[in-house]
């Protein structure tokens, strides 16, 4: 698996402006172990973005990622292992972007998740995530995949504080998933944001627990438990279920434990911000 792992690395390197950080305690949890049945609603409108040669080969209509696991992509990154203990250390990881329905053929992501022809090479599945607790491998159906037909709109950014955001039009039709409610404008400081999505190329998390804590000119700053990976996720408001928009930077996703020789998520304080999120504003236009 060493070339997946090597195209994995370089697509994160290139999306360089989008890895992330956990604020106060780890809020990321499986959906099938999320105790809220309205953040598992949200999440079905999610998906992750993989490259076409990682999907697995489907036999009767299934297929199961696995034999490519979150320590694997931090040795090839970091050089050291994760650290023993750490959570979902040999979990599959195959995403390499996140993103969420908006209509029944159209999704939006982050404008960086499309800068080498992601169009072309990467598809979306959605309900990639574990079936049950513990799990370490995911199946998903042929239904769950979609191509990516054409980009109708996105900004890349160049360096920090520009616009990012892309907005993707998909060859058929979503089937069985409700598109997500997108906000008319961007929420303010101190309300409650739910993250769903794909972290380090993870099968979809769930993160609540934080909230709006800076504005900036291209949407706002949250201190959301979010990694590279996530670039692309739906950030929601917690009390309406509404899009209020796109995670797409943030601090760095892990440090070395200099004592152990070994990799964590880095953290900071839960009163920080830090973590890029696009407003709502960007890609409204576009729809």
């Amino acid at each position: 698996m060493l070339l997946p792992l090597i195209l994995i690395s370089a697509a994160l390197n290139v999306h360089a402006v989008a890895p992330d950080v956990i604020y106060g305690e780890d809020n990321r949890v499986d959906t099938v172990e999320s105790r809220s049945a309205f953040h598992k609603q949200l999440a079905a409108g999610t998906a992750a973005q993989i490259l076409r040669a990682d999907i697995p080969i489907l036999r009767a209509g299934k297929g199961t990622f696995e034999g490519q696991i979150l320590n694997d992509f931090i040795k090839m990154k970091y050089g050291p292992d994760l650290c023993d203990g750490e959570r979902f250390k040999e979990q599959v990881a195959f995403a390499n972007c996140s993103g969420f329905l908006v209509a029944p053929d159209i999704l939006v992501s982050a404008g960086h998740c499309f800068q080498a022809n992601e169009c072309e090479s990467h598809d979306w599945v959605f309900n990639y995530k574990t079936a049950k607790a513990d799990d370490l491998t995911v199946t998903i159906n042929e239904e769950d995949i979609y191509s990516c037909d054409h980009v109708i709109s996105m900004k890349a950014p160049r360096r920090s504080g520009d616009q990012d955001y892309a907005v993707i039009k998909l060859m058929k039709k979503v089937k069985g998933v409700k598109p997500l409610k997108v906000a008319r404008a961007t929420p303010g400081v101190g309300t409650p944001l739910v993250l769903i999505g794909h972290p380090s190329g993870l099968p979809q998390k769930i993160a609540d627990g934080a909230t709006v804590k800076k504005m900036i000119s291209t949407g706002f700053e949250a201190n959301v438990d979010a990694f590279g990976g996530n670039s692309g996720s739906a950030v929601f408001n917690e009390r309406t279920g509404e899009v209020v928009g796109i995670l797409v930077n943030g601090e760095e996703d892990y440090s070395l434990d200099s004592a152990q020789g070994c990799m964590k998520p880095a953290y900071l304080s839960q009163d920080k911000g830090g973590e890029g999120v696009s407003g709502v504003e960007q890609f409204l236009p576009h729809l």
